[in-house]
């Protein structure tokens, strides 16, 4: 099953060249998306909010903070910008700053609105993402 969303696409980009292959995200992805039950549609529906500032349900929020914690692109509720810096030459240039304080009302919404925040800063200096 394949699990085709902006939030999946973010993902595999910021890991390009990093020691976690798109073959580990699909992986992650795969175990994290059983974990909390999620299916295609799902991740198409969970894409969307991501980049429409949308709102999606909780196990959803959950799955993204499964992925990206597995990814290392967290760590301890903030962005991980020097793993994901170091990860592309493209996102050098993008300020994560704005993010630097998002928070949610628990762990999970915390990390989704990070990874809506991250795709947010990024989109500002490559519109082309959207």
């Amino acid at each position: 099953m394949k699990y085709v969303s902006v939030f999946v696409y973010f993902t595999s980009f910021l890991l390009i060249g990093n020691c976690i292959t798109n073959k580990q995200l699909s992986a992650h992805t795969k175990k994290c998306a059983e974990e909390f039950n999620i299916d295609n549609k799902q991740a198409q529906v969970l894409g969307k909010a991501i980049v429409s500032n949308g709102e999606i349900d909780d196990n959803s929020k959950c799955f993204t903070a499964c992925v990206v914690k597995a990814a290392n692109l967290i760590q301890d509720g903030k962005l991980n910008e020097i793993e994901i810096k170091g990860l592309d030459p493209s996102i050098a240039s993008v300020d994560f700053e704005p993010c630097a304080n998002v928070t949610g009302s628990d762990e999970c919404d915390t990390n989704f609105q990070l990874v809506k925040c991250a795709v947010q800063e990024y989109s500002k200096v490559h519109p082309d993402i959207l």
